[in-house]
């Protein structure tokens, strides 16, 4: 089965035409942003589509069906990296029990069940303190981005990280989209994250403080210089997806003035062990 590239707008729009996009999370201006960067992909068979999100370590995949009929069984997809499916719905609503049957037929795992959660105004940012730290913005040389992708690796699923290289986080630092945290005792890096802003709205991911250094206010710290970032670049709104498991990563973002929205995130995940080679 081939994938081929998306390379236009009006391509993308002539190849979902006609079909029901169960899982779809992305706004037209996202879609144009992957185009241009040459990560969307796309294949079809039957009545079914399937569109890649090239996510750097994983694929997003959204799927596609002809109107009026049932999504079957997915292929077996021969890729390099995870594949990643969300299924977003509000707290009012319920999974698409077909869907899930599919994606269970399919190899998929049920991850973790996540919900947004969203500060609304960054107008007025609320003062954080903590132990002493130094917070940066700037990867001074390579062995920074090693530490902090070490760190990454070491506390977030494997997934997320396997494929990432130093390079990809040294791009995101040129990009000053990089914050990191450094124990003022130690140097070392005990905390790290990145963001981005589109339309407005900045989202947080990958963030971790080192076990060795919880409990001394660092993930209020972070949180503050990436909301204190992110409004000088122009963003209005903040936003994290955020596990239901995750007690102390909700009461941390609690404490930064973010609230819980109705929209409730099912992540699965599809994981070839033989990608881990």
């Amino acid at each position: 089965m081939k994938i081929s590239p998306v390379c236009s707008f009006a391509e993308y729009r002539n190849v979902i035409r006609d079909k029901k996009l169960v899982n779809n999370i992305f706004l037209p201006n996202e879609v144009k942003k992957y185009i241009s960067q040459k990560r969307l992909f796309y294949f079809a068979t039957g009545n079914q589509l399937f569109l890649l999100y090239d996510e750097v370590d994983y694929y997003q995949l959204v799927c596609g069906i002809m109107e009026g009929n049932d999504p079957g069984s997915f292929i077996d997809f021969e890729l390099t990296k995870p594949i990643v499916c969300h299924i977003v719905v509000n707290n009012k609503s319920s999974v698409n029990p077909v869907v899930i049957k599919t994606l269970q037929d399919s190899g998929f795992c049920l991850r973790c069940k996540i919900h947004e959660h969203i500060r609304e105004s960054l107008a007025e940012l609320p003062v954080v303190s903590g132990e002493v730290c130094m917070t940066c913005n700037e990867i001074k040389d390579s062995s920074e981005c090693q530490n902090i992708l070490s760190l990454w690796r070491e506390h977030l699923p494997l997934y997320e990280v396997i494929y990432m290289l130093p390079e990809d986080i040294q791009a995101l630092a040129d990009k000053k989209q990089v914050l990191f945290l450094k124990d003022s005792v130690t140097g070392k890096i005990a905390g790290a994250c990145y963001y981005d802003i589109f339309l407005g709205i900045t989202t947080i991911h990958h963030i971790v403080v080192d076990s060795c250094f919880r409990g001394k206010g660092y993930a209020g710290i972070l949180l503050s210089a990436w909301l204190e970032q992110a409004k000088l670049c122009g963003a209005k709104v903040a936003r994290s997806w955020i596990e239901d498991t995750n007690i102390s990563s909700q009461k941390s973002f609690a404490k930064m003035g973010f609230n819980k929205t109705a929209y409730i995130s099912y992540q699965y995940v599809k994981f070839n062990e033989k990608m881990r080679v």
